[in-house]
């Protein structure tokens, strides 16, 4: 019986010591993707410092992203000053390789988004 209950004990401090070093964990992972996600040379249009940010993974060939796109645009003139757009490349369709150089070439001019625009004809 002794050991049954030393067991129990020994599972309860377990699972203490556990959780608790998942709270503990969860803030600088948080801070840690942020990090990882954003990209110094990667498209954005927004404040630095806004309390939201959103990494869009895009295919410039993918018809999806070109509807997803006018909603966060959207998301953005209804909540100016608050969201950070950073825009990430995720090449799958065939031919949008070509693209983004197209893209990228535009980038180097400043004119990043209105060639964005053009491809996804907004």
């Amino acid at each position: 019986m002794a050991s049954l209950a030393g067991a129990i004990a020994l599972i309860a401090i377990g699972s203490w010591w556990y959780f608790s070093n998942q709270v503990n964990q969860e803030q600088p992972a948080a801070t840690l993707d942020r990090a990882l996600l954003v990209r110094a040379h990667s498209p954005s249009e927004g404040r630095a410092d806004s309390p939201v940010v959103i990494v869009e993974f895009f295919d410039p060939a993918c018809g999806t992203c070109r509807m997803f796109y006018p909603m966060v645009k959207q998301l953005m003139v209804e909540n100016p000053n608050r969201i950070r757009l950073v825009m990430r490349y995720a090449p799958f369709h065939q031919g949008s390789d070509k693209v983004v150089a197209v893209l990228e070439a535009a980038r180097r001019q400043g004119k990043f988004w209105q060639a964005l625009e053009a491809f996804f004809w907004i």
